[in-house]
C-alpha cells in the first residue's frame, strides 16, 4: 500500500510540475510572441482545443467539463 501511496505522490508531483510549465509557456508566449523554441505554439494549440470543444456543442462540453470536475475532486 505504501508503494502505491508513493506511486500516487510522484503522479501529482508530475501533474503539479506539467501545470506550471504550461502556465510558464502561456506566460512566456503572451510576453514574447506565440511561437517559441522550447514551448512551441501554445496558446495556438489551447485556442484549438477550446474551439473543438465549442465546436462539440454545449451537451458535450458539459459532460466534458463534468468528468473532469469529478477526476479532479475525487468524486466516483
Amino acid at each position: 500500500m505504501d508503494a502505491l501511496q508513493r506511486i500516487k505522490g510522484w503522479i501529482g508531483s508530475l501533474t503539479e510540475i506539467g501545470l506550471m510549465l504550461l502556465a510558464l509557456a502561456i506566460v512566456a508566449a503572451l510576453l514574447v510572441g506565440a511561437n517559441l523554441p522550447f514551448f512551441g505554439n501554445v496558446t495556438g494549440n489551447i485556442m484549438a482545443l477550446v474551439k473543438g470543444l465549442g465546436d462539440a456543442g454545449p451537451d458535450h462540453a458539459w459532460r466534458d467539463s463534468l468528468a473532469v470536475f469529478r477526476t479532479e475532486s475525487g468524486l466516483k
